[in-house]
């Protein structure tokens, strides 16, 4: 139990710094239509492909820190 908690606190953080990469992104508008506009169950798959999910000094991104950043963002 206490595993699944940190994990949970972990996307969570994560998708802080997720957030903060895609205000720095100069298509930000763009990307924000389209992802409002996808189906809830691609809109982690755009945030992956604009490189928001893939956090600092990592070279792949999170999935789950994705999913829950779209959702924060497609708010």
């Amino acid at each position: 139990m206490a595993q699944n908690q940190s994990k949970t606190d972990m996307v969570a953080a994560l998708s802080l710094i997720c957030i903060d990469q895609s205000t720095r992104d100069p298509l930000l508008a763009e990307r924000l239509a389209e992802l409002k506009a996808a189906s809830v169950y691609s809109r982690g798959d755009l945030v992956v492909k604009a490189g928001w999910a893939t956090m600092p000094g990592m070279t792949e991104a999170n999935a789950q820190v994705a999913k829950a950043c779209a959702t924060q963002l497609a708010g």
